[in-house]
């Protein structure tokens, strides 16, 4: 886990999300909106596990925590995200991180041995700042 990463996560409550949503995305953390998908977060969830492995965090949108407790029923869902739309299922650990009014969704992937992709599509891999198609 980035060591930046790893430091806001054990900030107070009352600091994480400002904390993750201030740190910039590279090729082993990224942040996502509770808007996202949960088709749409597993692929990013695909290529963090098929390259070096990395963190998700779900719940900061332009700067801000916007939370995940507004919508129980698609936390869920998001949280399903690695089985439900991935072959075979991404490995990773999850965890809900306080913050404070609301809790945010973080998602831990190592390297994967096993390449995964996405349920009737192409292989994905995270690449820099994106996912692409493996080739």
């Amino acid at each position: 886990m980035p060591i930046a990463v790893e430091s806001a996560l054990r900030a107070p409550p009352g600091e994480t999300g400002s904390a993750l949503a201030g740190l910039a995305e590279d090729q082993w953390f990224e942040r996502k909106s509770a808007r996202i998908a949960p088709r749409d977060l597993a692929n990013s969830l695909i290529g963090m596990a098929n390259a070096d492995g990395g963190i998700v965090v779900v719940g900061l949108r332009a700067g801000h925590v916007e939370g995940t407790d507004h919508t129980p029923a698609k936390r869920n869902d998001l949280m399903q995200a690695g089985i439900d739309h991935c072959e075979p299922p991404v490995r990773t650990d999850q965890r809900l991180v306080d913050c404070k009014d609301t809790a945010i969704v973080c998602w831990s992937s190592k390297s994967s041995p096993t390449t995964s992709s996405m349920q009737t599509s192409a292989t994905r891999c995270f690449s820099g700042w994106e996912t692409r198609i493996a080739v």
